[in-house]
């Protein structure tokens, strides 16, 4: 009997010491799997053959799986967890929490990327797809269960393509390229916004009094935040013989944008929109406008807006036409035009009547509302003129638990109902500006503006509002020093808080106790004031985590500071608060991959991951 206890004990402790491990040279030297190949993935035979690899590196507590590695363990340094084989023109997501969006939809991306660290769990978009791991209970996850996940897996519940998803503490929050947003997890305090606070197992689709789409969400332990479309209208130019290439939503107002030019004779050339979807092609017809503006100021009239909206479920939510009541020649091409657009809407009606039967055939025709679809624009001269947004747009809505510090920016009678929470969606009427970035720390929100102006609200007993006083409340209010300053990203912590200025500077304020701040030192601070030891670096990207931060500089190095207690920052042997950012250093693996060059990061409570870019090939 003794002999069996002896032998059961030995059996727990080797077990024991298999999953609970720091990552060994032979753990770091296996190769990670390829989670994502462009190659196989693509649905264009034209698409490039030259592909960029990308690794997704993860450092930390990973109690329950949320390093990705296959086992509960501690990893001291940053090690790959998985590969993605990429085209050349990827990018980052527009939709990254916290971050303004990029201007220019001309260099939008075939594959966009984009990562998550929550309390105790990971994510990883790429391409509208989501890999998600780590600690399950609640249904944060969104498999249907609560099991833990210990390496990142394809979650197959979202039925459309993903732009971002952020993380929170047992909740889960996802934005698609419809604009619309999903929640799951524990629905405690509102956090879901489903106006129920039961757990959901599934993404559930938010319905939120919104008009149109959101374009930004945003989360913490408890409550989360979307924003409408905030009316960045891109520029759409290209050399008169070259084609341009856009993607966009099915129902997405860009699409509107593009189907509104003005016809002017003399000054215009007729080209066409060749809209490709999942079920038939068709012809679009518009008219292109010429530079120089000055020519076309002389024939440009009072733009009058008509709205249009047709009767078929599948086809674009709403789009505006302008005419021109003054010029007979122009408004006889333009009825032209629309009368062939009409004919080709007429036999798309028809063809979608005849389709609906082969639903689901061999051959896989499906058509849905929100599908993508792929715009050729053929011969472009001039530009697209700008054509003002709805009144709804740069609109916050925010939902959660608000413990009576303001963190919803409700105000009163507008917070917390019997359960402490606000489990349905609400405006921040508040907030005077139309804002295109959000923010949510452990008991407070930040906002910017398309112009990089700060606003925020909720608690300030540690200075996180950076005011230099004590005084919370609900009310959105902009930070005093920043008046002058322009802000292209935000990062918010349990109690302290970051910003990007455009000239690649990092702030901090708030609570300093764990270093969190990196001014070489434990204190608070009252107000934003730069993070000196980066005072010769360009910033390009920040994060925060609970109580530590990360910067990424132009030229791809990793710097964090705060707490260690976890081994969260990536650097082994540092003392338990590290109050000055030091560089985060990647192992030389013998993949022949070359050197590691950061492009995102992400900080949870206890592990830290960052998507990083490698010159070699696969």
């Amino acid at each position: 009997m003794a002999l069996l206890r002896l032998r059961t004990l030995n059996h727990i402790s080797s077990t024991t010491t298999s999953r609970w491990r720091h990552l060994s040279s032979a753990s770091a030297t296996k190769p990670p799997p390829l989670l994502y190949d462009h190659h196989s993935n693509s649905t264009t035979p034209t698409d490039t053959k030259e592909s960029v690899t990308l690794q997704l590196f993860s450092w930390g507590r990973g109690a329950s799986g949320q390093l990705g590695g296959g086992i509960e363990e501690i990893r001291i340094y940053p090690a790959p967890v998985a590969t993605l084989s990429v085209p050349p023109n990827f990018s980052l997501s527009r939709a990254i929490p916290g971050r303004l969006p990029h201007s220019a939809i001309s260099d939008r991306a075939d594959v966009e990327v984009s990562i998550s660290c929550g309390l105790f769990h990971s994510g990883l978009v790429v391409n509208g797809k989501v890999w998600i791991w780590g600690k399950g209970d609640g249904g944060r996850l969104g498999f249907g269960h609560e099991n833990s996940v210990f390496v990142p897996t394809l979650n197959p519940h979202l039925e459309s393509d993903v732009k971002s998803v952020a993380l929170g503490g047992l909740h889960s929050v996802a934005l698609d390229v419809a604009g619309r947003v999903f929640t799951w997890g524990y629905g405690g305090f509102g956090a879901l916004g489903h106006s129920v606070y039961h757990r959901e197992l599934l993404p559930k689709l938010v319905e939120g009094s919104w008009d149109g789409e959101i374009c930004h969400i945003a989360t913490s332990g408890t409550h989360t935040a979307s924003i409408t479309n905030s009316g960045f209208f891109p520029t759409l130019a290209a050399a008169a013989s070259e084609t341009a290439r856009v993607v966009l939503p099915a129902d997405s107002p860009y699409l509107s944008h593009i189907l509104s030019f003005v016809p002017i004779p003399g000054a215009a050339e007729i080209s066409f929109l060749s809209i490709l979807s999942t079920r038939c092609n068709f012809m679009v017809p518009v008219v292109l406008l010429l530079d120089p503006p000055d020519l076309l100021a002389s024939y440009l009239p009072t733009p009058q807006s008509r709205p249009f909206r047709p009767t078929s479920p599948f086809f674009f939510r709403r789009f505006t036409t302008i005419s021109s009541p003054h010029h007979p020649v122009a408004t006889l091409i333009w009825s032209l035009l629309w009368l062939l657009f009409g004919l080709s809407m007429a036999f798309l009606l028809l063809s979608a009547a005849i389709l609906e039967d082969v639903e689901g055939s061999e051959s896989g025709l499906r058509w849905c509302h929100r599908d993508v679809i792929h715009i050729e624009v053929e011969h472009i001269w001039g530009r697209v003129p700008s054509i003002s947004e709805d009144e709804g747009d740069g609109k916050l809505h925010i939902w959660g638990r608000d413990e009576g510090d303001g963190r919803l920016g409700l105000g009163p009678g507008r917070g917390p109902d019997f359960a402490g929470g606000n489990s349905t969606p609400s405006e921040v009427k508040a907030l005077p500006v139309p804002v295109a970035a959000v923010s949510c720390g452990g008991f407070f929100t930040m906002a910017l503006t398309e112009e990089g102006q700060l606003w925020n609200w909720g608690a300030n007993s540690n200075y996180e509002l950076g005011r230099g006083d004590k005084i919370g409340g609900w009310k959105p209010q902009p930070v005093p020093s920043l008046k002058d300053v322009r802000l292209i990203q935000i990062a918010s912590g349990g109690y302290h808080s970051l910003a990007l200025t455009d000239k690649g500077e990092v702030l901090s304020w708030g609570h300093g106790g764990q270093g969190q701040l990196g001014n070489s030192s434990l204190h608070s601070r009252k107000v934003p004031e730069p993070v000196e030891a980066l005072a010769n670096e360009r910033v390009t990207y920040i994060a925060c985590g609970g109580s530590s931060s990360a910067a990424i500089t132009d030229k791809g190095k990793l710097y964090m500071w705060g707490n260690t207690a976890d081994s969260q920052l990536g650097v082994p042997g540092l003392p338990e608060v590290q109050p000055s950012p030091v560089e985060v250093n990647f192992l030389m693996e013998d993949d022949r991959l070359g050197n590691h060059n950061v492009l995102s990061v992400s900080v949870g409570a206890s592990h830290a991951m960052c998507l990083v870019s490698r010159p070699g090939c696969l």
